[in-house]
């Protein structure tokens, strides 16, 4: 079996892993998922998937829990930027929506 993944494999949670979702205050439905190849706590905030917390096989949801909303004020501005991001391109493509006739 080969170390890297397949281009169309889809993205997600290893083989096995534990997974959860909490609803945060601010920022909606976040996605702790346990991966043994973690070695410390990691949020990502992606467009298309949301927010993410991958958790280290030692350390527990409750912990990621807390380590999530001690860092809820970047989580609530990076999922504002985003929002900013696909309101521009929303703009961008109506404003050029008269070049396609």
């Amino acid at each position: 079996m080969s170390k890297f993944r397949d281009r169309d494999e889809t993205p997600g949670p290893p083989s096995g892993a534990a997974e959860r979702m909490v609803v945060l205050d601010g920022a909606g439905c976040v996605r702790f998922v346990k991966s043994p190849r973690a070695r410390r706590l990691r949020i990502t905030v992606r467009a298309s998937r949301g927010v993410c917390v991958a958790v280290p096989v030692r350390v527990s949801f409750d912990e990621a829990r807390r380590f999530a909303l001690s860092r809820l004020p970047w989580i609530r501005r990076t999922l504002g930027l985003i929002e900013r991001s696909r309101v521009r391109c929303r703009d961008a493509v109506a404003r050029a929506e008269h070049l396609d006739r």
